[in-house]
């Protein structure tokens, strides 16, 4: 979404293989409340996305409320019901080419989860740059 968060933690508890905690970095130019909305957006349909992916599985049954809450947040984004859909249909198309494009490092992820429980920015950003994905987090303060 062409910003990145200066805390991240991936938390896996026993209802979905991870959750995401972000917060960002207090300095540099925010990015716009449309760019806030859609990463939002992103963030809800890709763990669902991961899963029917990794399964084969197109069931969204479980997903159900991420998938409501990332509807919700596009109606929101756009006040409108047709544009919303539109939104959530192109961010999803996004994300599930992303996650497709970019799977050796979502695999690499879900490993370190399940090894780890809980994953902070620095452990991300090492399991993605191992994975190679260049650049992964730069602005990631590591200590």
């Amino acid at each position: 979404m062409g910003w990145w968060p200066g805390q991240l933690e991936i938390v896996g508890d026993r209802e979905r293989a991870g959750a995401c905690h972000v917060h960002e970095l207090p300095f540099g130019d925010p990015p716009s409340a449309r760019d806030r909305a859609e990463a939002e957006i992103a963030v809800l349909l890709a763990g669902p996305l991961a899963e029917m992916i990794a399964s084969g599985d197109a069931d969204w049954d479980d997903a159900c409320g991420d998938v409501n809450r990332a509807v919700r947040a596009a109606l929101e984004l756009t006040g409108d019901c047709e544009r919303a859909m539109h939104v959530v249909t192109r961010i999803r198309a996004e994300v599930e080419a992303g996650l497709r494009r970019r799977w050796p490092a979502v695999e690499a992820l879900a490993g370190g989860l399940l090894e780890e429980g809980r994953l902070a920015a620095c452990r991300v950003r090492e399991i993605l740059l191992a994975a190679g994905v260049g650049g992964a987090g730069g602005a990631v303060l590591c200590r």
